[in-house]
């Protein structure tokens, strides 16, 4: 009896030892934080020619001049329309940016890279986006030189009505195309940013937020 006891006594602490060290285990195991998958590296940016960085560059500068030629003071908005409307016939039938043109198509029918066609693509929408700021930047005048044309006429009646309908509905008018005139700046910013800043850096990224948001545009 005392032979089967001494046993007992020195198997039973085997078995407790054996299940704390599993109950041990398991909860380690449970506790080990699952590691997450790793994320993918961002897509490298793409090499554009020196070439197109050139071109690139010169067309970007041809569309500020347009740009500064709109926004040059003036001291009436009839000088200010004269120059946009001069800008934008320019901007038309400009024999730079069409030359530029030319030869980028034609560097491109030899050398056809994704950067280069991918940079080609950008200065395309910088150009239509820079285009419409002009655009609606010309309508935003003609609107507000209705508006000082009408606020000249009241102010030479006898008896002033500042709710008159007409002079109220222009310049509403003339506030619609301010707003027009902004939403197109925000267009044509991103993408005479992102067109400078890869002609400067020779590289371009198509997944960049500027870039996608440029092509975005209507």
């Amino acid at each position: 009896m005392r032979a089967l006891l001494k046993i007992a006594g020195g198997v039973f602490p085997g078995i407790m030892l054996a299940c704390v060290v599993l109950f041990a285990v398991a909860a380690f195991g449970q506790s080990t934080p699952t590691k997450k998958p790793a994320k993918a590296p961002p897509p490298p940016r793409l090499i554009v020619s020196k070439y197109m960085r050139d071109m690139g560059l010169l067309y970007v500068e041809q569309l500020e001049t347009y740009e500064k030629t709109c926004d040059r003071d003036t001291e009436s908005i009839s000088d200010a329309y004269d120059l946009c409307e001069r800008a934008n016939k320019d901007f038309d039938g400009d024999g730079t940016l069409k030359a530029l043109t030319d030869r980028m198509d034609m560097y491109l029918n030899d050398s056809n890279t994704e950067a280069d066609e991918a940079y080609r693509h950008l200065l395309t929408r910088t150009y239509y986006a820079e285009h419409m700021f002009i655009f609606s930047k010309i309508a935003w005048l003609l609107r507000e030189e209705k508006v000082a044309r009408y606020t000249k006429a009241e102010a030479a009646l006898p008896v002033r009505n500042p709710n008159d309908p007409v002079t109220v509905k222009a310049k509403a008018e003339a506030d619609e195309a301010a707003e027009e005139m902004k939403d197109a700046a925000k267009q044509s910013i991103p993408c005479m940013v992102e067109a400078h800043d890869d002609a400067i850096s020779g590289t371009l990224d198509k997944t960049a937020p500027t870039y996608l948001q440029c092509l975005a545009e209507k």
